[in-house]
């Protein structure tokens, strides 16, 4: 009579193993999705992203080599041959660059060198209420293609940018960089906190579960299971 109490409760007893472990395992998963879900959907709704159809002058974020004609020259510009690249170049004080871009930062890549001299970067918004003057040295000892961040930690929006030879040293710009970062990143701190918390009180419950499902960790029996024994 004991031998065959065993042989029913058998197939209970190994649903009742494995069952708290498939469970661990979907919420796990479901964590997971929701973060993933979170890092990449409020990314899309915090960043500024415009309609190149109704704004097919403004620069989106990436990487622009020139000459390109959203981007206007004004003065004596010429291109130069750079391996398999180009660059606009002048060596005339006061002609410019001009673009728009939409984002919160910017960066012109540059030739420096012995004969590069200094630029000024205006920077308004399309309120204007926010403008600014720069102005960034590019003399170096050696001839060097360098990134120089012209604007950064600006709020997202679209701006309008002015790049203009101060003292008539070379200027030679092969590409514009524009980045686009969220506005509101500390938005996603307090989900994405307690997101990762969750998740690994649930990892620590499904590593338990999985022990003791393979009867490597056993949890001390209900008292009513302590009852029924008796």
């Amino acid at each position: 009579m004991h031998v065959q109490d065993n042989i029913e409760l058998r197939p209970a007893t190994i649903s009742g193993q494995w069952g708290p472990f498939w469970w661990a395992t979907f919420r796990v998963l479901l964590v997971l999705l929701v973060l993933t879900w979170w890092a990449t959907v409020l990314a899309r709704l915090t960043r500024l992203s415009p309609d190149t159809t109704r704004t097919p002058s403004v620069l989106a974020a990436g990487l622009t080599y020139l000459p390109d004609s959203r981007v206007q020259l004004e003065g004596d510009w010429v291109v130069q041959q750079l391996g398999d690249g180009r660059l606009v170049a002048t060596r005339t004080a006061g002609d410019r660059l001009r673009f728009q871009f939409a984002g919160t930062a910017a960066a012109v890549e540059v030739r420096a060198g012995p004969d590069a001299g200094a630029i000024l970067v205006s920077i308004e918004n399309a309120h204007a209420s926010l403008r600014s003057v720069n102005r960034f040295s590019l003399l170096r000892s050696s001839a060097r293609l360098e990134m120089v961040p012209i604007v950064n930690n600006l709020v997202p929006g679209i701006y309008r940018v002015e790049v203009t030879n101060e003292d008539g040293g070379e200027l030679a710009i092969r590409a514009l960089v524009i980045e686009n970062s969220p506005g509101v990143w500390w938005a996603w701190l307090p989900p994405v906190v307690v997101g990762i918390t969750f998740l690994a009180h649930l990892l620590i419950t499904w590593w338990n579960t999985l022990l003791e499902a393979l009867g490597w960790f056993r949890v001390r029996p209900e008292k009513s299971e302590k009852n029924a024994s008796t």
